[in-house]
């Protein structure tokens, strides 16, 4: 099971530091010692195999550690993004989640989701919440420990559910995307085997856990490694920065705007990331721009890793070549087959890898054959992977991912506006932005008073930056609203 590989690396680097935080730092024997606490609490409080767990935790020790507690006791580990709001509410019904492990802002924005929705049918399922706050996990409670029959598992639970991860989806909501143990063990397994990460590495884990990328890549690669996770649960670049040069960190898992910001704070320091061995970016495309200020400050060539959260990490550029990983995002990871098919749009890049997921909460599983990713890609006769273009319309803001759909629904239920389009604006720091271009039915509506509207309901990233009030919108011959970026 997946949480074996924190078993295992207690057992083989017992007293070694397995993470760092501001907080204090733990080793792998703690780890080890605080996901069996943590489990064996939850069983006592009643937690049934197969029972769903939010963990609404920013970057922390307390969020490792609950990850695989919920996995050890049988739980499935529902992971979203901190900064949702009003989605949260529906992600809660639709697991028919009842415990929640968070910390005092998390608990008070359950509390105000809990006002928003009390007149609601589900409510008194939502308000049977048990939550466990983060001040709490790291406590020794003295609870009888976990019984090895409870730990035991014959081959069919590898395939028992193990994580849920949130992404934007086509119908305009948050779509959980299910992991299996033996999907993440079969992806993590893909990762190790390309990307060598050594117990000697210490991983700058800043980029949300909660993000696909982030949580395979960086923290189950970083821990079924043997390494040291640098955990931060804010970005500020100057502080990262520090980190990096005072602990000496040699792996950065981060997001093209990272990068940007990064290069910005070297040169107003002075202070280089001279011990980086891997410098990776995934969750946007990496700009030229971005990939070349930071080499040439740096001599560090930026890797682009690519993947999602239905697939996984697909592919990786390890060339040292700074040129090739601008144009690339590599080859695929071992055990990953890639081909294309032939569209209207161009070339489609399908996958087939065991390491991709079961498929969407409270859909059909998907299929065992080829995924179809939406991506328009070449590949050349190395094998190098060259995005062109997405079939979809999704924006990625500073690697988070915003279904336009989702904001141009809830924008649209303002009183005072007829139509609304949503698409994704070139950015320097983000990458992209989101931007809207609104027909109004009362001329006195500002774009305050949509930014308003949408505060505390959706998550400020998917809130538009950039609003044009229009006379119309481009329409089809079907009446359907087309899209500038189609």
């Amino acid at each position: 099971m997946i949480y074996d590989i924190v078993n295992d690396m207690a057992q083989k680097y017992s007293e070694k530091i397995c993470i760092k935080s501001e907080i204090k730092d733990i080793t792998y024997r703690e780890l080890s010692d605080y996901m069996s606490e943590l489990a064996s609490r939850m069983i006592k409080d009643g937690m049934a195999k197969g029972q769903k767990v939010l963990i609404l935790l920013p970057n922390s020790i307390e969020y490792v550690v609950s990850f695989f507690a919920i996995n050890l006791a049988g739980g499935v580990a529902v992971v979203i993004d901190t900064k949702l709001n009003d989605e949260l509410y529906r992600i809660i019904l639709d697991n028919s989640v009842k415990y929640i492990i968070t910390n005092q802002n998390g608990r008070q924005k359950l509390d105000r989701i809990f006002d928003m929705h009390r007149d609601e049918q589900g409510f008194e399922e939502f308000n049977r919440l048990h939550t466990y706050l983060d001040d709490d996990l790291l406590e020794k409670n003295f609870i009888q420990p976990i019984s090895n029959s409870r730990m035991k598992c014959d081959e069919d639970e590898l395939d028992a559910p193990s994580v849920i991860l949130y992404t934007s989806g086509s119908t305009g909501h948050p779509k959980g995307v299910l992991n299996s143990h033996r999907t993440l063990q079969n992806a993590l397994k893909n990762y190790c085997e390309t990307v060598a990460i050594h117990n000697e590495d210490i991983l700058m884990a800043v980029t949300p856990f909660f993000h696909s990328y982030a949580f395979g890549s960086c923290m189950l690669a970083g821990i079924s490694s043997g390494a040291t996770l640098l955990i931060q649960d804010t970005f500020n670049p100057r502080r990262i920065l520090r980190l990096i040069t005072t602990e000496k960190a040699t792996v950065f898992h981060g997001v093209p705007y990272m990068y940007n910001l990064i290069s910005d704070q070297i040169r107003g320091t002075k202070l280089k990331p001279d011990s980086l061995r891997l410098c990776i970016s995934a969750g946007s495309p990496l700009s030229e721009e971005v990939a070349r200020d930071f080499y040439n400050l740096t001599g560090k060539v930026i890797h682009q890793e690519y993947g999602s959260s239905e697939t996984g990490t697909m592919a990786i550029n390890l060339s040292d070549d700074p040129e090739k990983n601008i144009k690339s995002v590599g080859k695929p990871l071992k055990n990953v087959s890639v081909g294309t098919e032939e569209t209207e749009d161009g070339s489609t890049l399908q996958i087939k890898s065991w390491g991709r997921s079961v498929g969407y909460v409270g859909n059909e599983p998907f299929s065992e054959g080829w995924y179809d990713t939406g991506d328009i890609v070449t590949i050349d006769t190395e094998g190098y992977i060259y995005i062109l273009g997405r079939k979809k319309r999704m924006i990625s803001v500073a690697g988070l991912k915003v279904n336009p759909l989702e904001v141009e629904q809830y924008i649209s239920k303002h009183p005072d506006i007829d139509s609304v389009m949503v698409k994704g604006c070139k950015d320097e720091d983000f990458g992209e932005i989101v931007e809207a271009y609104v027909v109004r039915k009362l001329v006195n509506l500002s774009e305050q008073d949509i930014i308003l509207f949408c505060q505390g309901n959706l998550a400020a990233y998917k809130i538009p930056r950039v609003i044009h009030f229009v006379g119309s919108l481009p329409q089809s011959s079907t009446g359907k609203v087309v899209s500038k970026a189609e």
